[in-house]
């Protein structure tokens, strides 16, 4: 078994504004399709529905174009359930988080799934990152969030994560930056 760790640090304030204004360009570049642009009022397909509703999920994109869905809150509380959709399929569990969760920051580094943060229980924050090289179907934690929070926004250029602020456990509005690199 490989084993992996990953690295947290802070990022610079210019650092993170040069990084946020890549991400922008690069949202702005994928949104675009051979005819333009997505326009107003174009009916979206169906992708099919989860086994599992739930919305404050994590959701990611894979190189196959296939979808997983992370965690989440359902009717029941918190969920750990994650679910894979692939174009010539439809949506299907593949496997559980380690421990249920919402609000999570999710991206994919290379062929990894990261998960980082989240919220529990009861606005309990965790700073927990975890990390599947099996698309969802098993996880192994690799490290931790310098602090615990759910909510927070992010991004990936596949290769870091970026962890931007967020809520934390006393449901205070955290200003940490963390960049996550799993190896």
């Amino acid at each position: 078994r490989r084993s992996r760790r990953v690295t947290v640090s802070s990022m610079p304030r210019f650092g993170f504004y040069a990084f946020a204004l890549a991400a922008c360009l690069s949202l702005v570049a994928s949104s675009c399709r051979p005819g333009g642009i997505v326009g107003e009022g174009e009916p979206l397909e169906s992708a099919g529905d989860l086994d599992v509703a739930r919305y404050g999920h994590g959701l990611v994109v894979l190189a196959d174009d296939s979808v997983i869905a992370l965690g989440g809150v359902t009717d029941d509380g918190i969920t750990d359930a994650v679910e894979r959709w692939s174009p010539a399929d439809s949506w299907a569990t593949v496997g559980a988080l380690p421990e249920p969760a919402a609000w999570s920051c999710a991206a994919v580094l290379g062929e990894t799934v990261v998960v980082a943060g989240g919220e529990r229980e009861a606005g309990a924050a965790t700073d927990a990152v975890f990390a599947s090289r099996d698309a969802g179907a098993s996880w192994e934690r690799v490290g931790s969030l310098q602090v615990g929070r759910y909510r927070a926004g992010c991004a990936s250029d596949e290769q870091t994560l970026y962890v931007v602020a967020g809520t934390t456990q006393g449901g205070e509005a955290s200003a940490a930056v963390d960049a996550l690199r799993v190896t």
